[in-house]
C-alpha cells in the first residue's frame, strides 16, 4: 500500500499443493505429443515473479 497507494489485489495468488496444467507451445511438441503436462504447484518465489512446480508424470 505504501509505495502504489491502494491495497494490491491478491486474488491472483494459488494455494500451495494444487494439480495445475502447463501449455508446451508447438514448436517443442510433435503431433502426437500431449498439448499440457500436468504438474503440481508447489510454491511461488520470494526473489522473482516465478513459481515452483513439480512435474508428476515421468
Amino acid at each position: 500500500e505504501v509505495f502504489i497507494g491502494y491495497k494490491p489485489d491478491l486474488f491472483h495468488l494459488q494455494i500451495c499443493g494444487f494439480m495445475a496444467y502447463c501449455h508446451i507451445p508447438s514448436i517443442y511438441r510433435n503431433i502426437l505429443d500431449p498439448k499440457v503436462l500436468y504438474i503440481l504447484f508447489i510454491c511461488y518465489n520470494n526473489n522473482s515473479q516465478a513459481y515452483y512446480y513439480y512435474y508428476l508424470f515421468k
